[in-house]
């Protein structure tokens, strides 16, 4: 309520409203904004995150912040005082998981990967690294299964095409093939080079020979067949019901061995399952009786293999390509 006419507020309460504004004006300017990016020298004095008190903690952060990440540029931005920087970094601390971290680090115009991150808030939020790595194996394991559960079901499609042959080494499983399709027959410890390219395309659209290995084409990629592998010590009969094409090679083993790739290889491919070695003679000349088919399109079921090959080998010398059957 106002004052009585006449009447004058206390001297006191004048004092303080006149200087209310000067002090927080005074506050204001009084803030003193720091910079670690002008110690060069800091990163050479960081100790491990677990010494030292928590002023040297987070002078180490504040250095770790400013330094070049490995893709280049700091990890938070350049123009940050040392205040929003921490700022920053206890909300960073407060996230649940790394992935949730990463994301506000990123939108906020942060940069480095998830591991500089974590090895920086380390100094503020002791355990995130522990936590990081928890989560990853968390991670990692589940993508195990997962895969673990596709290459099962994958290979339980697959069956013995030539169940009656009794072959000395076996082995049926589902291959997964990569862009552009094929797959390789190969020694593996052969470092002379002189094998096929794993990428080219065989003249015949078939098969190509190359020294110590061959590649076969297939007609589908970036899909799932079923291939078999058969070794024999000697040649069996010729089985040509059935198959859309069988032709037979020669290659030579330096090593003694004779294998199809695992997967993954680097292009993606590979076989889904364990295959033996396939020189059973050791080192020596090998002849491949490679038969191909493709299987019925089953519209209840888009994922089975639409492919199935089968691979004979057996000891022989290195002869000319025999065309057995022409898929043409």
């Amino acid at each position: 309520a106002p004052p009585p006419a006449g009447s004058r507020p206390p001297r006191s309460l004048v004092a303080a409203v006149l200087m209310l504004p000067m002090a927080v004006v005074g506050a204001e300017q009084g803030v003193r904004l720091t910079y670690t990016g002008t110690d060069d020298g800091c990163a050479y004095r960081i100790r491990p995150a677990a010494a030292g008190g928590p002023e040297e903690r987070r002078r180490s952060f504040l250095c770790l912040a400013r330094q070049e990440t490995f893709a280049g540029g700091t990890m938070f931005p350049e123009d940050l005082p040392d205040q929003r920087i921490l700022a920053r970094a206890e909300k960073l601390c407060a996230q649940a998981g790394d992935s949730e971290r990463m994301a506000l680090h990123r939108r906020d115009g942060g940069g480095a990967d998830s591991v500089e991150l974590a090895q920086a808030l380390e100094y503020l939020c002791p355990g995130i690294v522990a936590r990081q790595t928890a989560d990853a194996a968390r991670r990692q394991a589940e993508l195990d299964r997962e895969e673990a559960a596709w290459q099962a079901e994958a290979n339980a499609r697959c069956a013995d095409p030539w169940p009656g042959a009794r072959a000395r080494r076996q082995g049926t499983v589902a291959y997964s093939l990569a862009e552009g399709g094929g797959y390789t027959v190969f020694d593996d410890r052969d470092e002379t080079g002189d094998g096929p390219d794993p990428y080219g395309v065989p003249e015949d659209g078939f098969i190509a020979v190359a020294g110590s290995g061959a590649v076969v084409a297939t007609r589908a990629d970036l899909a799932t067949m079923c291939l078999t592998v058969k070794v024999f010590l000697a040649a069996p009969p010729l089985r040509l019901t059935g198959w859309d094409e069988v032709v037979e090679v020669g290659v030579l083993s330096r090593t003694g061995r004779l294998v199809v790739p695992p997967y993954p290889e680097d292009s993606g491919g590979g076989a889904l399952g364990p295959l033996p070695d396939l020189a059973l003679g050791g080192p020596g000349h090998y002849r491949l009786r490679v038969h191909t088919r493709l299987l019925a399109w089953d519209e209840d079921d888009p994922g089975a293999p639409g492919e199935e090959h089968l691979v004979v080998v057996f000891p022989g010398g290195p002869a000319k390509k025999v065309v057995h059957r022409s898929r043409g």
